[in-house]
């Protein structure tokens, strides 16, 4: 079982296991880990678990949380990792290591995803549709190949090939975005949740934006390069 050490001048002063799925860290009262500093912020951070990883999160403190003496807003926790925040350390400790599973088991989302609740996909595609004209002659003409390169996390190293019309990334519940495919490109889009979405380390808007070619997205900790399977045209769903 995974537990937060805090630690003060080098000594454990406490010790909290992460048996739930959100652990809130500040100076509030209701805070799961109390750190009675006027340094840290009333709710701080968060400690939020999704799939078998868990997943740290800056709250928009006025001070700052630090991940290994690094600012950091939403990081994947690896064990031994310290947790920076006033003057209190919280190292991340366990008896086993964190899930070095595929990226699907952490950020894809299924339409009968146990742990996040049914993806209506209708209903997706309506909110997410993308600007410009369809196909008139009633037979869906779809771009060619793209993939999704993941660089970090669990999965790096790996490749989603996105070839149906709507891939869903993220949590419901939590955070979702979406990327569909249409005759005129690949479109990324948030749905659900705080929208933390970057392309190429810029915020994105409300609306779908078209990718490119070498674009970087960052979402829920995970950097991710989108690139073309050339030649292919791949499975229409």
């Amino acid at each position: 079982m995974a537990k937060l050490q805090v630690i003060v001048d080098g000594r454990i002063i406490d010790e909290y296991r992460l048996t739930r799925g959100r652990i809130s860290i500040g100076r509030r009262r209701h805070c799961d880990i109390l750190l009675d500093n006027p340094a840290v912020s009333g709710d701080h951070a968060l400690v939020e678990r999704i799939g078998r990883d868990m997943y740290l999160e800056d709250r928009d403190s006025t001070n700052g949380t630090r991940l290994n003496g690094k600012p950091v807003r939403r990081q994947l926790l690896r064990l031994g990792d310290e947790i920076g925040i006033a003057t209190y350390t919280l190292r991340y400790v366990g008896d086993e290591a964190p899930s070095q599973e595929g990226f699907e088991k952490t950020l894809m989302v299924t339409e009968n995803n146990p742990g996040g609740g049914k993806v209506d996909t209708r209903a997706l595609q309506a909110k997410i549709k993308a600007p410009g004209r369809g196909a008139h002659s009633g037979v869906s003409i779809l771009c060619p190949l793209g993939v999704l390169r993941i660089m970090s996390g669990p999965g790096a190293g790996k490749e989603l090939v996105l070839a149906k019309n709507l891939t869903t990334l993220g949590k419901v519940g939590v955070q979702v975005a979406v990327v569909t495919r249409r005759p005129q490109g690949y479109y990324l889009a948030h749905v659900e949740g705080e929208n933390t979405l970057k392309v190429n380390g810029r915020e994105m808007g409300a609306g779908p934006q078209c990718l490119t070619e070498g674009d970087l997205i960052e979402f829920m900790g995970v950097r991710m390069a989108f690139a073309r399977k050339s030649g292919e045209i791949g499975e229409a769903t």
